[in-house]
């Protein structure tokens, strides 16, 4: 498993995710692009929960569909680092 610990944060490469992996989707340039302090979110939920991923497919060569419990789905391109729950990771 590649993961790394960035500003405190834990994180997975998208290529490395696996199904039941809980990740932290606020402020995400793909997931959850905002842009500056004024811009709010479409998905407020992401301030105060995990995702926790349902199904990942490999689209294509640049893209890898991770569809999450809660029924979002997002692309990431497969060298993305996703900020994930740093205690999944230790266990």
């Amino acid at each position: 498993m590649v993961d790394r610990y960035t500003n405190g944060n834990a994180q997975r490469l998208i290529s490395e995710l696996r199904v039941g992996d809980r990740c932290d989707l606020e402020g995400d340039i793909f997931a959850d692009p905002i842009f500056d302090a004024s811009t709010i979110s479409e998905h407020p939920e992401f301030q105060f929960e995990f995702e926790t991923v349902l199904a990942i497919e490999r689209e294509t060569s640049d893209c890898i569909r991770v569809d999450f419990e809660s029924g979002f789905s997002c692309g990431f391109p497969p060298d993305h680092w996703l900020d994930v729950d740093g205690e999944q990771v230790r266990s």
